[in-house]
Protein backbone atom coordinates (compact mmCIF):
# COMPACT_ATOMS: atom_id res chain seq x y z
CA UNK A 1 0.00 0.00 0.00
CA UNK A 2 1.15 3.51 -0.72
CA UNK A 3 1.16 6.31 1.82
CA UNK A 4 -1.88 7.97 0.19
CA UNK A 5 -3.95 4.80 0.38
CA UNK A 6 -3.14 4.43 4.06
CA UNK A 7 -4.26 8.01 4.75
CA UNK A 8 -7.58 7.48 2.93
CA UNK A 9 -8.56 4.31 4.79
CA UNK A 10 -11.03 4.78 7.57
CA UNK A 11 -9.93 3.81 11.04
CA UNK A 12 -11.85 0.85 12.48
CA UNK A 13 -14.41 1.45 15.20
CA UNK A 14 -17.47 3.54 15.79
CA UNK A 15 -18.01 6.36 13.27
CA UNK A 16 -17.67 9.91 14.56
CA UNK A 17 -20.89 11.41 15.83
CA UNK A 18 -19.84 14.87 14.71
CA UNK A 19 -17.88 15.85 11.64
CA UNK A 20 -14.30 16.93 11.49
CA UNK A 21 -13.42 20.19 13.15
CA UNK A 22 -15.00 19.35 16.50
CA UNK A 23 -12.49 19.32 19.31
CA UNK A 24 -12.95 17.42 22.54
CA UNK A 25 -12.21 19.48 25.66
CA UNK A 26 -12.30 18.41 29.28
CA UNK A 27 -13.52 20.92 31.87
CA UNK A 28 -14.34 20.83 35.55
CA UNK A 29 -17.32 22.44 37.26
CA UNK A 30 -18.50 22.96 40.79
CA UNK A 31 -21.44 20.70 41.67
CA UNK A 32 -23.74 23.75 41.65
CA UNK A 33 -22.64 24.90 38.19
CA UNK A 34 -22.88 21.34 36.82
CA UNK A 35 -26.43 20.98 38.18
CA UNK A 36 -27.43 24.33 36.67
CA UNK A 37 -25.95 23.39 33.29
CA UNK A 38 -27.61 19.96 33.39
CA UNK A 39 -30.98 21.47 34.30
CA UNK A 40 -30.76 24.02 31.49
CA UNK A 41 -29.63 21.34 29.03
CA UNK A 42 -32.64 19.20 29.95
CA UNK A 43 -34.95 22.19 29.63
CA UNK A 44 -33.66 23.13 26.17
CA UNK A 45 -33.34 19.56 24.88
CA UNK A 46 -29.59 19.82 24.44
CA UNK A 47 -26.87 17.48 25.55
CA UNK A 48 -24.65 18.73 28.34
CA UNK A 49 -21.82 19.29 25.84
CA UNK A 50 -24.12 21.28 23.56
CA UNK A 51 -25.29 23.38 26.52
CA UNK A 52 -21.71 24.15 27.57
CA UNK A 53 -20.90 25.11 23.99
CA UNK A 54 -23.96 27.39 23.85
CA UNK A 55 -22.96 29.12 27.10
CA UNK A 56 -19.41 29.63 25.80
CA UNK A 57 -20.80 31.09 22.55
CA UNK A 58 -23.05 33.47 24.51
CA UNK A 59 -20.12 34.60 26.63
CA UNK A 60 -18.02 35.20 23.51
CA UNK A 61 -20.82 37.27 21.97
CA UNK A 62 -21.17 39.38 25.11
CA UNK A 63 -17.41 39.87 25.20
CA UNK A 64 -17.35 40.96 21.54
CA UNK A 65 -20.26 43.38 22.06
CA UNK A 66 -18.56 44.93 25.06
CA UNK A 67 -15.26 45.24 23.17
CA UNK A 68 -17.08 46.92 20.27
CA UNK A 69 -18.80 49.26 22.70
CA UNK A 70 -15.51 50.34 24.22
CA UNK A 71 -14.05 50.99 20.77
CA UNK A 72 -17.03 52.98 19.51
CA UNK A 73 -17.63 54.72 22.83
CA UNK A 74 -14.28 56.45 22.62
CA UNK A 75 -14.94 58.87 19.77
CA UNK A 76 -16.89 56.73 17.29
CA UNK A 77 -20.34 57.26 15.86
CA UNK A 78 -22.53 58.41 18.75
CA UNK A 79 -25.73 56.84 17.40
CA UNK A 80 -24.12 53.44 17.02
CA UNK A 81 -22.46 53.80 20.43
CA UNK A 82 -25.89 54.57 21.92
CA UNK A 83 -27.39 51.47 20.34
CA UNK A 84 -24.53 49.37 21.62
CA UNK A 85 -24.98 50.84 25.11
CA UNK A 86 -28.65 49.88 24.96
CA UNK A 87 -27.66 46.35 23.91
CA UNK A 88 -25.12 46.21 26.72
CA UNK A 89 -27.80 47.18 29.24
CA UNK A 90 -30.18 44.58 27.81
CA UNK A 91 -27.48 41.91 28.03
CA UNK A 92 -26.77 42.89 31.64
CA UNK A 93 -30.50 42.56 32.44
CA UNK A 94 -30.65 39.16 30.73
CA UNK A 95 -27.57 37.98 32.64
CA UNK A 96 -29.16 39.11 35.90
CA UNK A 97 -32.42 37.30 35.09
CA UNK A 98 -30.52 34.12 34.16
CA UNK A 99 -28.57 34.22 37.42
CA UNK A 100 -31.79 34.70 39.39
CA UNK A 101 -33.48 31.83 37.55
CA UNK A 102 -30.53 29.53 38.17
CA UNK A 103 -30.51 30.38 41.89
CA UNK A 104 -34.21 29.50 42.17
CA UNK A 105 -33.77 26.10 40.59
CA UNK A 106 -32.81 23.30 42.90
CA UNK A 107 -30.31 20.70 41.66
CA UNK A 108 -31.83 17.30 40.89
Amino acid sequence: MTNTETERRRKPGRPRKYGQGRINATVRFTPERYAALKTEADRTGRSLSEQVEAVVEQAATVHELRATNYTLGSGGNEEVAGQINALKEAIARIETLLKQALRRRKPK
